[in-house]
């Protein structure tokens, strides 16, 4: 995969997962029909097919992994939870930053 079709990937998240759910769709729909055609019932051929496709959500967890930066997308996750954190805590927050100004106004003055 290129960089540009990552990068399509990682701004039109919602649009390709609406798309991979209703290919999803579609294929265990095929083979529910074929369960049907080979003389099963509706619901023992509507539960063979899903037994026979798979978990839909690690196919779904495997596609995203291979399609983007799952990376990118952890780490800006990771930083939007930071932020509700230090949002809530406040208290925390401020002791952090103090510390951290602290700390990195120390070394400037020790260069």
């Amino acid at each position: 995969m290129n960089i540009w079709s990552k990068l399509k990937a990682l701004l039109s998240r919602e649009q390709l997962e609406a798309d991979m759910t209703e290919e999803l769709r579609a294929h265990l729909k095929m083979q529910e029909a074929a369960n049907r055609a080979a003389g099963m019932a509706p619901d023992e051929a509507r539960f063979a097919a899903r037994r026979q496709f798979g978990h839909l959500d690690g196919i779904k967890e495997s596609v995203r992994d291979q399609r983007g930066w799952v990376w990118l997308e952890q780490l800006w996750k990771d930083f939007l939870l930071a932020g509700r954190t230090l949002r809530k805590n406040r208290g925390f927050s401020a002791v952090a930053i103090v510390t951290l100004a602290i700390g990195i106004g120390r070394d400037r003055v020790a260069l």
